[in-house]
Protein backbone atom coordinates (compact mmCIF):
# COMPACT_ATOMS: atom_id res chain seq x y z
CA UNK A 1 0.00 0.00 0.00
CA UNK A 2 2.58 2.12 0.68
CA UNK A 3 4.59 2.23 -2.68
CA UNK A 4 1.19 2.70 -4.41
CA UNK A 5 0.63 5.26 -2.17
CA UNK A 6 4.14 6.44 -3.28
CA UNK A 7 3.48 6.43 -6.81
CA UNK A 8 0.51 8.14 -6.82
CA UNK A 9 2.52 11.36 -4.92
CA UNK A 10 5.13 10.82 -7.51
CA UNK A 11 2.77 11.00 -10.48
CA UNK A 12 0.56 13.93 -8.64
CA UNK A 13 3.91 15.86 -8.25
CA UNK A 14 6.66 15.15 -11.56
CA UNK A 15 3.98 13.60 -14.33
CA UNK A 16 0.81 15.22 -13.81
CA UNK A 17 1.96 18.76 -14.02
CA UNK A 18 4.60 18.34 -17.01
CA UNK A 19 0.93 16.36 -18.31
CA UNK A 20 -0.83 19.51 -17.80
CA UNK A 21 1.56 21.96 -19.44
CA UNK A 22 1.96 19.67 -22.48
CA UNK A 23 -1.83 19.96 -22.82
CA UNK A 24 -1.74 23.70 -22.75
CA UNK A 25 0.84 24.20 -25.30
CA UNK A 26 -1.42 21.83 -27.36
CA UNK A 27 -3.87 24.12 -26.76
CA UNK A 28 -2.04 27.01 -27.86
CA UNK A 29 -0.50 25.15 -30.98
CA UNK A 30 -4.02 24.46 -32.26
CA UNK A 31 -5.21 28.05 -31.57
CA UNK A 32 -2.58 29.55 -33.83
CA UNK A 33 -2.85 26.85 -36.65
CA UNK A 34 0.91 25.26 -35.97
CA UNK A 35 0.00 21.73 -35.69
CA UNK A 36 -2.14 19.53 -37.63
CA UNK A 37 -5.29 17.24 -36.63
CA UNK A 38 -3.21 14.23 -36.60
CA UNK A 39 -0.06 15.29 -34.77
CA UNK A 40 -3.04 16.58 -32.14
CA UNK A 41 -4.60 13.40 -32.12
CA UNK A 42 -1.53 11.83 -31.57
CA UNK A 43 -0.23 13.96 -28.71
CA UNK A 44 -4.08 14.04 -27.18
CA UNK A 45 -4.04 10.24 -27.09
CA UNK A 46 -0.61 9.59 -25.64
CA UNK A 47 -1.81 12.49 -22.93
CA UNK A 48 -5.52 10.69 -22.10
CA UNK A 49 -3.45 7.40 -22.14
CA UNK A 50 -0.92 8.79 -19.07
CA UNK A 51 -4.46 10.29 -17.19
CA UNK A 52 -6.20 6.76 -17.49
CA UNK A 53 -2.83 4.91 -16.38
CA UNK A 54 -2.90 7.45 -13.27
CA UNK A 55 -6.98 6.89 -12.64
CA UNK A 56 -6.04 2.80 -12.96
CA UNK A 57 -3.36 3.78 -10.01
CA UNK A 58 -5.70 5.12 -7.82
CA UNK A 59 -8.20 2.49 -8.21
CA UNK A 60 -5.28 -0.18 -7.25
CA UNK A 61 -4.51 2.23 -4.26
CA UNK A 62 -8.13 2.00 -3.14
CA UNK A 63 -8.71 -1.84 -3.63
CA UNK A 64 -5.42 -2.42 -1.51
CA UNK A 65 -7.03 -0.21 1.18
CA UNK A 66 -10.02 -1.92 1.14
CA UNK A 67 -8.68 -5.55 1.13
CA UNK A 68 -6.54 -4.54 4.02
CA UNK A 69 -9.96 -3.29 5.63
CA UNK A 70 -11.70 -6.12 5.21
CA UNK A 71 -8.99 -8.52 6.20
CA UNK A 72 -7.98 -6.74 9.36
CA UNK A 73 -11.96 -5.86 10.19
CA UNK A 74 -11.72 -2.36 10.51
CA UNK A 75 -10.91 0.78 8.19
CA UNK A 76 -7.88 2.20 8.25
CA UNK A 77 -7.44 6.04 7.73
CA UNK A 78 -5.20 5.22 4.82
CA UNK A 79 -7.99 4.83 2.55
CA UNK A 80 -8.32 8.17 1.36
CA UNK A 81 -5.49 8.35 -1.15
Amino acid sequence: IALRAETLRRYETEVRPGLDAQDKLLSTAVAGGQIDVVALTAAEGLILRQRATYVDMRLACYRAWLVLDRTAGRRYSGGGV
